[in-house]
């Protein structure tokens, strides 16, 4: 029997993410897996989302377990007191996590009023990526928007005993930007399902790459595009599958350029993991990232991955056994895929270490165990200082 860890796991979505959304975009069952699996160690789950009604019928189709709803949680609307109350019922000790850090703030409002409620709250702030680097690069560190993510951020992370980050370098560079102490700091990296095999080179389609993921700048997509257009006399193709704002400009570019490039709508989640098990190569050469589970499950996969030595993605590939980090740069891009098009053992080799590595480090049951230890050091930090000063 498992020891439990509080009363109450009280999850707080983005203001802009309800699970409805999670949904859409098929992933509901593979982010939702590792919450599921916490029902042994919180007896009451609940869940605080901008959405309404329509987030408590999407979560049945995938766990009929007692879940609790706040609905309409969000900056502008902090939800009442008698609605919080309600979903928290009689639970005495509660651990408020967010499921990001962008567009959780009322995570903050939320944890003081049941702290004033006489509970024992532990107010963890969890983050898949850097916010405000994210909004830095898009938007000029100089910026009002930067700068009003920056201030949002912060508050939010010194407002929590704990911050939850997917690598150590994302919390360093936390704790350097908000003054943070490293020692309420845990790495909890992006997990995968072990729900598709890992295919080999006679299974794949040797002439297909692919790359995945939202259409825009940080992407660099173009770049792969202007790379593959070298490789006409191979018979390769590039798959992306992904939209977004750059769509248009990627598709002038791939007309232009005369590269062999197929653009895909995004469809299943078991889609996407036929197409990674099906390539021969997966690219992945974004700016920057936190730790991107699309590279993570075609790892998995078995394929044989070429990326760039960039933020949150480099890091994650060890060049020659995992794969390649490769220069973003056309020239480089195109001479390592002609490599590895040639070369079915390499890519075999390469596609077998990478899933080895992937499944044993960040498969579920490895991250729980690292979600669990976080949870225990963050309910010790939280009884050592019961009274964190909380942003109005």
């Amino acid at each position: 029997m498992q020891t439990r860890l509080a009363d109450c796991l009280l999850l707080v979505l983005p203001e802009t993410l309800p699970l409805s959304e999670w949904r859409r975009a098929d992933v509901l069952a593979r982010e939702w897996e590792i919450f599921r699996r916490l029902r042994d160690w919180y007896p009451r789950i609940v869940v605080a989302t901008p959405g309404g009604e329509e987030d408590a019928a999407a979560l049945a189709t995938v766990d009929r377990g007692a879940v609790s709803f706040i609905y309409g949680a969000t900056r502008g609307a902090h939800p009442t007191s008698a609605a919080i109350r309600a979903a928290v019922g009689d639970a005495k000790t509660v651990v408020v996590r967010t499921t990001q850090v962008c567009g959780c703030d009322v995570a903050v409002p939320i944890t003081h009023m049941l702290r004033n409620d006489g509970r024992q709250v532990t107010f963890i702030a969890r983050s898949g990526f850097l916010w405000s680097k994210f909004a830095s690069f898009v938007d000029g560190p100089h910026s009002a928007c930067a700068r009003e993510v920056a201030q949002r951020e912060g508050d939010l992370c010194r407002a929590a005993d704990s911050i939850f980050g997917v690598t150590q370098r994302m919390l360093d560079d936390l704790a350097w930007k908000h003054g943070l102490n490293p020692s309420r700091c845990a790495v909890v990296p992006n997990y995968v399902l072990a729900d598709h095999p890992a295919m080999k080179s006679v299974e794949r389609d040797p002439l297909s790459l692919l790359t995945t993921g939202p259409l825009v700048k940080r992407r660099r997509i173009d770049t792969l595009i202007e790379a593959v257009s070298q490789l006409a006399d191979t018979g390769a193709t590039l798959t992306i599958l992904g939209e977004g704002p750059e769509e248009n400009a990627l598709r002038a570019i791939a007309e232009r350029t005369a590269a062999p490039v197929v653009f895909a709508k995004p469809t299943t989640y078991a889609d996407r993991l036929h197409r990674m098990s099906s390539c021969a190569v997966f690219l992945y050469i974004s700016s920057l990232e936190g730790h991107p589970k699309a590279m993570l499950e075609a790892m998995a996969c078995g394929a044989a991955l070429i990326v760039s030595d960039s933020q949150g993605v480099g890091s994650v590939v060890h060049h020659g056994v995992t794969g390649l980090r490769i220069s973003p740069e056309p020239d480089a891009l195109a001479h390592a895929m002609r490599d590895m098009l040639n070369d079915k053992e390499w890519r075999d080799v390469l596609g077998a270490s990478a899933s080895r590595m992937t499944l044993t480090r960040y498969g579920v049951a490895t991250v729980l165990e690292d979600e669990i230890a976080a949870h225990q050091r963050a309910l010790a930090i939280a009884a050592a200082a019961p009274t964190v000063k909380l942003s109005a």
